[in-house]
């Protein structure tokens, strides 16, 4: 338990560091739906997760997407995880949308 809160906390750290970058306000369109969303890498020796969420803020919206390809990537003690890319739209004026492709890496890859 207190290494998957570990865990918890180094991605958003992580998260938290990079700032997102918001490339276009508007409302939703199905069209900025980033390809590597749509068609997540395949790799036999790593497993990838491409979720979506909203938040008030670009960063809350990350960290939601983050925790949910956490979530999904069923991370035991001596996994780790990578977020490859990430991408934050303005849907409207209170609601941001992130896009997140996160990898599952055994420890020591």
């Amino acid at each position: 338990m207190i290494i998957k809160i570990a865990l918890v906390a180094i991605v958003l750290v992580i998260g938290c560091a990079n700032n997102p970058r918001i490339i276009e306000k508007g409302g939703f369109d199905p069209a900025h739906v980033p390809r590597w969303f749509k068609e997540p890498p395949v790799d036999k020796r790593k497993a990838y997760a491409a979720r979506t969420a909203t938040g008030k803020t670009p960063q809350a919206a990350i960290t939601r997407a983050t925790i949910f390809a956490e979530c999904s990537l069923q991370l035991h003690e001596a996994d780790q995880m990578r977020v490859e890319k990430q991408i934050v739209f303005q849907e409207n004026p209170v609601t941001y949308r992130a896009y997140v492709l996160a990898v599952k890496t055994s420890e020591g890859e």
